[in-house]
């Protein structure tokens, strides 16, 4: 009896490609419901870009661009430093070890968060 996987299964390349289309199309549906504030930036972003706000003059238009640019730096600054947090930190066993490249990680992205 032929089941559904048995197609995988004998093609490999054909499981490997579905299964990275799945990948994508998931990482594109994640990626606004775990950093919904990269969207409404990016937007901002995009309408000072345009010109659209003629009150605005070029001064103040670049202004809000590098305000905006430096949200949006700080926000991905956040969600990297999460990540190396949960999926390298938290994996850790010694409490101690672990303890201590959280502090190292914090003063890094203090850090960082200063040349931004």
């Amino acid at each position: 009896m032929k089941s559904f996987t048995d197609l995988f299964i004998k093609r490999p390349v054909l499981a490997m490609v579905v299964s990275f289309v799945i990948l994508i199309a998931g990482s594109k549906a994640i990626l606004p419901i775990l950093f919904p504030q990269l969207a409404g930036l990016g937007g901002l972003y995009y309408l000072l870009r345009l010109s659209f706000f003629n009150f605005a003059a070029a001064y103040i238009r670049s202004l809000l661009q590098h305000i905006t640019l430096g949200a949006i730096a700080t926000v991905l600054l956040l969600a990297v430093a999460k990540v190396i947090s949960v999926y390298v930190i938290g994996r850790l066993d010694d409490a101690a070890s672990r303890y201590n490249l959280n502090r190292i990680l914090k003063l890094l992205v203090w850090l960082i968060f200063a040349f931004i």
